[in-house]
């Protein structure tokens, strides 16, 4: 995994609780199969935390890039 982290349905404000949509994470894969294995066994998959029928594999390519 490359990136991951939270989604929410605005900007997080300090002091206040976020409201979480979900999460998006970027892999390097050679292909979506390779994703959908990974995720599939990711911990959150097994645990029943994301709902896979929900989920979506984007394919992307990053054009600008800036280290955190």
């Amino acid at each position: 995994m490359a990136v991951g982290g939270a989604m929410f349905t605005e900007h997080p404000t300090e002091g206040k609780t976020p409201s979480f949509t979900g999460s998006a994470l970027i892999y390097t894969v050679k292909d979506a199969e390779e994703a959908w294995e990974l995720i599939r066994n990711d911990i959150y998959a097994k645990s029943d935390v994301w709902d896979l029928e929900k989920a979506q594999v984007i394919p992307f390519k990053s054009a600008v890039r800036e280290s955190l």
